[in-house]
């Protein structure tokens, strides 16, 4: 069973953190740590959950955790 409402409290934290422009300053690299500790934090979380909404708009895949052209589902084309 994951932990469904810590991977919800990640996502909202994620996109408040997209909203202030926090993204944007640090860049697409930075960008990628911070995303990748978030999914880390999560103890037993859904990594489809945290990027759910960041993810397709910092063109983030949920599953390879790479830039990418990402679909309506989070993943981009190597992982479809």
């Amino acid at each position: 069973m994951s932990n469904h409402m810590g991977s919800h409290d990640m996502c909202d934290f994620l996109e408040a953190l997209h909203s202030h422009g926090v993204f944007e300053f640090l860049g697409r690299e930075k960008s990628r740590e911070v995303l990748l500790e978030a999914c880390k934090c999560v103890s037993d979380g859904n990594d489809d959950e945290i990027l759910e909404y960041i993810g397709p708009e910092l063109s983030f895949c949920y599953y390879c955790k790479d830039y990418g052209d990402i679909d309506d589902r989070g993943l981009c084309e190597k992982c479809r």
